[in-house]
């Protein structure tokens, strides 16, 4: 561990950090430390970085703006922490790797290519290689790490576009809970598999007519009729204001986290039949 600390510090020198607690970098403001951490400034310090990290077998994870992460209480060993971008409430690498969307519109809808690190080499993907579906693309289910994205924006009227920024962040202030640490939206939004599964829903009775005819319905809602809003375990409560988040109230732990978020799975199984799927990405669990 001595000599892999002298590697990385003969690259970084004191933007190394070690024992960093994850707290510090992930929106949750929950986790354990991570071994060694650095911020990477660029693509010529991520390669080093990539290099060290296979040629002794470490584990890493590249690190965004910290949302939709939840990092074990124990932490983790490895490498962690690269910011290369910024946007909000992460980065424009993490959008990419998650297809990152709210209100209507998703990180796909723009996109050209990206260009990601792949086995010590710089690749250029297209948006079609990327297959980018709900919250997920092929680099999710890859070791690729996101170095740049282009984007093609149509013109539009700067009055209006000021207009829908102010309705879009008056929208987020009245209905999610921004005074406490979270992840954003704990569960992605159920899509409807077949006909035999709609058909189901469909019997059920209660489910809105128009999540059922976009076959999408949405985590949120169902988590506010299984009654689970307000709910604590230890430092963690399901909002009162989105049931699609978990805060940290202050003294939370990941293992408080992770077990609200059982409850959640179990009761919308018991009253739905539907298996909710979490959008956060776990570390060191």
């Amino acid at each position: 561990m001595e000599n892999i600390t002298k590697e990385l510090k003969h690259v970084f020198g004191d933007r190394l950090k070690e024992n960093e607690p994850m707290s510090k970098h992930v929106n949750f403001r929950i986790g354990g430390v991570a071994k060694w951490f650095v911020e990477v400034q660029t693509i010529e310090e991520l390669k080093h970085a990539l290099v060290i990290c296979s040629k002794n077998d470490l584990s890493y994870f590249v690190l965004g703006g910290g949302s939709n992460t939840l990092v074990s209480d124990e932490g983790l060993e490895g490498l962690e922490g690269f910011a290369w971008a910024i946007s909000l409430p992460g980065t424009i690498g993490g959008a990419v790797r998650g297809n990152a969307g709210c209100f209507g519109g998703e990180t796909k809808d723009y996109l050209v290519k990206a260009e990601v690190m792949r086995d010590g080499e710089i690749v250029e993907l297209s948006k079609e290689d990327l297959q980018m579906g709900y919250r997920d693309s092929t680099i999710k289910h890859s070791e690729d790490v996101v170095l740049r994205a282009w984007f093609e924006f149509p013109q539009g009227d700067s009055e209006a576009l000021k207009q829908q920024l102010a309705d879009t962040l008056e929208k987020r202030k009245s209905t999610q809970p921004l005074h406490a640490g979270s992840a954003g939206c704990v569960f992605k939004n159920y899509e409807i598999r077949d006909d035999a599964e709609l058909k189901h829903l469909e019997d059920h009775g209660d489910i809105p007519e128009e999540m059922l005819k976009n076959r999408r319905i949405s985590a949120g809602w169902l988590i506010d009729h299984v009654d689970l809003k307000g709910m604590k375990i230890g430092g963690a409560m399901i909002s009162e204001e989105h049931g699609n988040f978990i805060v940290n109230l202050g003294e939370a732990t990941a293992s408080d986290i992770v077990q609200l978020i059982a409850i959640v799975k179990e009761k919308i199984r018991q009253k739905f039949g539907i298996q909710l799927h979490e959008e956060v990405k776990y570390i060191g669990f």
